[in-house]
């Protein structure tokens, strides 16, 4: 019986070890290689340069050429530092719209928490400029219920999630066989509150992968011209006059008829803008 018991519980350890192997497994998926090129260090020197020197054009047209090397090469084509870079450049351009763009993006794709709360601050800062140029405009960001529930299922790798509930399962069994066959109540403590654990470890599991089902097919986007927003997908349609969709908001797309897109507002006013108008976003996992 002891034998059997020290197997269960090597079992339930090996369980952690691989567990702990999984909760790096996301992070691996998502993680954007440094690509050794000689190249690339040259482009990326030579596109700082040109913006140090205020030669922003130039800066934008280099950020551009890293960006289809990039891709070229097999490479996450978005990459948190190179958006940031560009999101600056595009500021600088007059293009406030396309750099708050970016910058969601990079938002979406990085890992990394202090990096987020940095880009947070600059699209505040992007914001209050643009405020103070227009100050009868309220800018909302536009960040619906439907996009934070998208933008935080859709950061955890489907695969990953889906191993990871596989796992957190296998242990349930595991610790349900080991308090089935221990006698000693110390030991039966310890196993049940890594019991509850774990149920409430694949509970949270199985909710952020019923949310990342249901918000699969949704498609997100940052306004980036609202010089044409019509009612119907026609550019002689009557032009819509809500003051909502301001550029720089991020939207949902609700459909699309030939190059037309039906957009919505956070508050659900809706309109139809050409497709060229938005930046469409894209979650961490589909960066390709």
């Amino acid at each position: 019986m002891i034998s059997r018991a020290r197997l269960l519980i090597g079992l339930l350890f090996a369980t952690f070890s691989l567990t702990g192997v999984l909760n790096t497994a996301d992070a691996q998926i998502r993680k954007y290689k440094k690509i050794p090129s000689t190249s690339l260090v040259e482009l990326e020197n030579r596109a700082f340069q040109e913006f140090k020197n205020a030669s922003y054009t130039k800066a934008e047209q280099t950020y551009a050429q890293i960006q289809t090397l990039v891709k070229q090469r097999g490479y996450a084509e978005l990459q948190p530092d190179l958006l940031f870079n560009q999101a600056l450049v595009h500021y600088h351009l007059g293009k406030p719209a396309l750099a708050q763009a970016k910058l969601r993006q990079a938002y979406l794709i990085t890992d990394n928490e202090l990096y987020q709360t940095y880009i947070d601050q600059i699209q505040g800062i992007i914001e209050l400029r643009e405020h103070k140029k227009s100050p009868n405009t309220v800018f909302v960001r536009g960040d619906s219920d439907s996009f934070m529930y998208w933008s935080m299922a859709q950061y955890y790798h489907p695969n990953t999630l889906t191993i990871a509930m596989f796992t957190s399962l296998s242990s349930i069994f595991a610790i349900l066989s080991a308090l089935i066959l221990i006698n000693r109540n110390t030991l039966k403590r310890l196993l049940s509150i890594l019991l509850a654990y774990f149920i409430a470890f694949f509970v949270v599991l199985v909710i952020i992968r019923s949310i990342q089902v249901i918000t699969d097919d949704m498609t997100f986007a940052v306004l980036l011209d609202s010089n044409i927003v019509r009612n119907e997908p026609n550019y002689k349609a009557p032009n819509s006059t809500d003051m909502v969709f301001l550029p720089g908001i991020t939207v949902q797309v609700v459909s699309q008829h030939d190059s037309w897109s039906l957009i919505q507002h956070g508050d659900g006013q809706t309109a139809w803008i050409p497709t060229e108008g938005l930046y469409l976003l894209r979650s961490p996992h589909n960066v390709q």
